[in-house]
């Protein structure tokens, strides 16, 4: 027969209510974080968080810098245009 651990992995004293389905950990309500209705533990929540946290600040952040780049030479190139054509007609 195999034994299951039924207290929470970092509160021995409290029962465990969930298991983490990245990890296995066995953990209590204070512990559970459930994401989407699935549980995770706190280590697993603090990794999910970091890679979210790493992938939205480097993607975003980027297409952002393009974009204001891109539109500022837009906006330079019209202005330029627009002045040459009227120096051009007075």
């Amino acid at each position: 027969m195999v034994a299951t651990q039924t207290t929470c992995q970092y509160h021995p004293a409290r029962p465990g209510v969930g298991i983490c389905v990245k990890c296995g950990t066995v953990v209590c309500t204070e512990c559970s974080t459930k994401f989407d209705g699935i549980n995770h533990c706190a280590v697993c929540v603090a990794e999910l968080r970091r890679d979210a946290d790493e992938g939205q600040i480097a993607g975003p952040s980027r297409a952002l810098w393009w974009f204001g780049v891109v539109s500022s030479v837009v906006l330079i190139m019209s202005v330029g245009y627009a002045i040459f054509h009227m120096l051009l007609l007075w």
